[in-house]
């Protein structure tokens, strides 16, 4: 700054004082360019920063719609496997009693058939 007062005060006349002015006008409007360059370039990289994370987060919410697509998926396929056990079980239990029924039924006719084998031997005439 002591430098452009010396300039300033050396320089004699109208035009070396417009001369002055406009060196120190312009060393101002170049130091204030870099300062607007750089703010332009931070409000760039922000806006750049922001379109980059717009679009990470477009596609994690696709991502995320993709899981909970599949986990529907997966728990509707599960459901219908339980659904699918509990019918098995049901004709489980339900083949279970015929079976006991018919055990029940089998020893009935052993039964009568030893009854009769009894009578028979019992009785040789008949």
């Amino acid at each position: 700054m002591n430098d452009f007062l010396q300039l300033f005060t050396e320089l004699k006349g109208v035009f070396g004082g417009a001369a002055a002015i406009g060196i120190a006008a312009a060393y101002y409007f170049f130091s204030q360019k870099n300062s607007r360059d750089m703010a332009g370039a931070d409000s760039a990289g922000q806006i750049k920063a922001l379109a980059v994370y717009e679009e990470m987060l477009k596609s994690e919410r696709e991502a995320r719609a993709l899981a909970e697509q599949r986990a529907d998926k997966f728990a509707e396929e599960r459901n219908e496997a339980y659904r699918e056990l509990y019918k098995l079980q049901g004709q489980m239990s339900e083949l279970t009693k015929q079976i006991e029924r018919q055990n029940a039924e089998l020893e009935r006719l052993r039964a009568q058939i030893s009854n009769l084998e009894e009578q028979i031997h019992a009785n040789p005439r008949l």
